[in-house]
């Protein structure tokens, strides 16, 4: 919310914060998960949106490494909710990077197989508009999955 209003000193101040409680957890997941209960659906909605975060920011790499931990963590759990969104980030992060196009290919096309699979029908929608700016070569600034 701080960063839509463009209060950046405090989206930037919460999302350190939250940044830092995913890696002390990720650290030691099993800790954290008999002390809180099974809560890693808590914790992958702070990933992703952290991972968001930091690609809206230009901060591609710590939104790279964060929607890795999430993918991982979506593997582990067998929770397939959070997928097409962190595919979308991985493959909007790709672009921004110019990645390989094979690469950035596979990625959106992963996209759209993980919302098919959820009905997920906006991501669709977004995964289409993403893959269109990207063949024209247009801006996704404002694309957010």
């Amino acid at each position: 919310m701080y960063n839509r209003l463009k209060q950046t000193d405090r989206a930037n101040f919460y999302f350190k914060k939250v940044h830092a409680f995913i890696r002390n957890v990720l650290k030691d997941e099993k800790l954290y998960f008999n002390r809180v209960g099974d809560n890693y659906l808590r914790l992958l909605t702070m990933i992703f949106f952290t991972a968001s975060y930091y690609n809206s920011v230009g901060q591609l790499t710590a939104s790279e490494k964060l929607v890795a931990q999430g993918v991982n963590m979506c593997s582990q759990h067998h929770v397939t909710y959070f997928l097409p969104r962190l595919k979308f980030l991985a493959a909007k992060n790709a672009i921004e990077q110019k990645q390989d196009k094979a690469v950035i290919e596979r990625l959106i096309n992963e996209v759209f197989a993980f919302a098919r699979i959820n009905e997920n029908q906006v991501i669709e929608v977004k995964a289409a508009a993403l893959n269109t700016r990207y063949e024209k070569g247009e801006s996704l600034v404002d694309l957010t999955p």
